[in-house]
């Protein structure tokens, strides 16, 4: 009667055990017999919100990321040069805005900042220049030494103008009426006997100057190389049957000398020209 009763026991135990189990497998409905084409391969990682995964996305990004430098992102970080002019001017314009003791104080704190970083600059650069002299501009740094530069300078650029003179001559065009024209015609005239230079001047009036008194009537020239005003100065090469325009108004001795010296040494270079009237 015992081994009945406990019998009975072990069946109602585990029956029960049973029913408790079946309704937990039924209320998740996991269990692998049901998965039909999942088959046996029912184990996986278990399956994280989506934001849970964002969360722990960034927190691990952040968490592992290295710590950029700030400058080293040009794209995100504005450069030195950018940040100082932008305070400055907002320095600046406070000062000049409102100007009290306070915003002048600031800009003239910001105005000492800049001359200090100049000055180091300035003497970097020195330094660089004396380590590699080849990087160094032609034009001594030296006041002593300038005024031998710009007499060796101006010499060599006095024999190019000479050179040219001996294969070039100059077209003045101009009006007996125009006060421009003959303050122009002054200067050519100095020029012409300073480096030698034929000058053929063109009266587009029919008057004539003092200094170029076998200057020719206009026969048309003037149009087809499309002079609308005067005085106009071009330098010609009759070898070549070319002419090149200096200038288009009034200029200087020195800035005729300027303008002939940069035609005389791309000349070489140059192929766009007009070419002589037949």
């Amino acid at each position: 009667m015992g081994k009945v009763r406990l019998t009975l026991f072990v069946i109602s135990v585990i029956l029960t055990l049973f029913i408790v189990l079946s309704g937990q497998s039924n209320a998740v409905d996991d269990r692998w017999w049901k998965k039909d084409n999942e088959g046996w391969f029912f184990y996986k990682m278990p399956v994280i919100p989506k934001d849970d995964v964002e969360n722990i996305g960034d927190k691990e990004m952040i968490a592992t990321a290295p710590q950029a430098n700030p400058l080293s992102n040009p794209l995100k970080q504005e450069l030195f040069t950018e940040q100082v002019k932008m305070k400055g001017s907002e320095l600046l314009s406070a000062a000049m805005q409102y100007p009290n003791s306070e915003n002048i104080l600031n800009y003239l704190r910001w105005n000492k900042f800049m001359m200090d970083v100049s000055s180091k600059f300035a003497v970097a650069w020195q330094k660089e220049l004396m380590r590699n002299p080849y990087l160094a501009y032609d034009m001594p740094m030296v006041d002593a030494a300038k005024d031998i530069y710009i007499m060796e300078k101006s010499k060599e650029a006095d024999e190019i103008i000479y050179g040219l003179a001996k294969r070039a001559g100059l077209f003045f065009f101009y009006k007996s009426t125009c006060l421009y024209c003959e303050r122009q015609a002054q200067y050519l005239k100095e020029f012409s006997d300073t480096y030698g230079f034929q000058v053929k001047a063109v009266s587009l009036d029919g008057g004539v100057y003092p200094d170029f008194p076998d200057a020719l009537m206009d026969n048309g020239i003037s149009v087809r190389l499309g002079i609308e005003s005067v005085p106009a100065i071009f330098l010609a090469f009759p070898d070549e049957k070319r002419f090149e325009r200096l200038s288009a108004g009034i200029v200087t001795f020195a800035e005729l000398k300027e303008r002939v010296l940069l035609h005389a040494k791309e000349i070489s270079r140059d192929n766009n020209y007009i070419s002589f009237v037949d």
